[in-house]
């Protein structure tokens, strides 16, 4: 199934709910200004046009053109992928690894489509992901996260891209301390 351009948070909605049904949806998070995403959008395009992807709903969002659906997700950081099935969300993957995105997709289309892949592969996945998902899916009610939790998920950011910005605020309204006198 070909990527579709996301335009709008109608769209987005409808295409994630409404038409959803039981399809696994890839949410791909980028911007224009971003070199990894300029490559990994020709990789995300080769791979949803891919006849055995053609269960799977791929979904390209311009975090910034879309700041109101980033701001739902909380990306911080693209490129950004956002595994979905039956709205939950399976797994998050925030860098420019290819084959570690395709091997993700690979293992979720197994999960979630059973009568592909020989039983005991399914349960082996199902062994294998299922403490992830856990972990992935956003909870309101989440416990705090503890320091070395904290240190851990910064230093992922950190290392997901050669520059990294930390600002106060949400991209829409920058809450940066500048006054004027």
């Amino acid at each position: 199934m070909p990527v579709i351009e996301i335009d709008d948070q109608e769209q987005f909605t409808y295409l994630t709910t409404t038409a959803a049904g039981d399809k696994l949806i890839v949410l791909y998070f980028h911007t224009s200004w971003a070199e990894p995403c300029k490559a990994l959008k020709q990789v995300f395009e080769a791979i949803s046009n891919e006849p055995s992807n053609a269960s799977v709903s791929f979904l390209s969002i311009d975090a910034d053109e879309n700041s109101e659906i980033s701001e739902l997700f909380e990306i911080s950081a693209v490129p950004y992928f956002i595994l979905i099935h039956k709205g939950t969300i399976l797994k998050e993957l925030s860098g420019a690894d290819p084959k570690e995105f395709v091997s993700l997709l690979e293992n979720y289309k197994k999960s979630i489509n059973p009568e592909s892949t020989p039983t005991s592969t399914v349960e082996n996945v199902g062994a294998n992901e299922g403490s992830h998902n856990d972990e992935d899916i956003d909870d309101d009610d989440e416990e705090e996260e503890t320091e070395e939790q904290v240190n851990a998920r910064l230093t992922k950011l950190v290392n997901a891209a050669p520059v990294m910005l930390f600002m106060k605020g949400s991209p829409s309204e920058l809450n940066v301390g500048f006054r004027d006198s």
